[in-house]
């Protein structure tokens, strides 16, 4: 897949999932979409990734089940790096974020989900994507 070029109404998705098949659909749906796409494999990865791009990044997606270090401990990481950037925790499992004491900045995404339930979540956060609705 060619890189498209910079523009500067683009905005970045870091994508966090040990699923390779995953990580590479969000990703290729993104960036036909225009969106910047970091992809991590693993918990320890995100964090490195976040801490380094969070002022480019517009929303991130974090798998619930991750290698290393648990999902809990990169969203806290996260959240000390910058906590205005949304993160979308996505599982198989239904989530309560809510009941954790979480706020509106954590929101689910129960797996499987389509692609429109995906990219209707990231053009919301990042409304430059520019994902039109069919």
């Amino acid at each position: 897949m060619s890189e498209c070029p910079a523009a500067p109404h683009r905005h970045t998705v870091l994508v966090t999932d040990d699923d390779m098949a995953i990580r590479e659909v969000v990703r290729d749906v993104l960036e036909a979409e225009g969106a910047s796409v970091l992809v991590a494999t693993d918990g320890r990865e995100a964090l490195t990734l976040f801490e380094q791009h969070h002022s480019a990044i517009c929303l991130a997606l974090l798998d619930l089940m991750l290698p290393g270090i648990p999902w809990l401990d990169v969203l806290h990481g996260m959240r000390r790096a910058n906590d205005r950037v949304p993160v979308v925790v996505m599982s198989a499992s239904p989530l309560h974020l809510a009941d954790a004491g979480f706020d509106g900045t954590t929101l689910t995404l129960q797996k499987p989900f389509g692609l429109d339930e995906l990219l209707e979540m990231v053009s919301h956060y990042c409304p430059s994507i520019g994902y039109a609705q069919p």
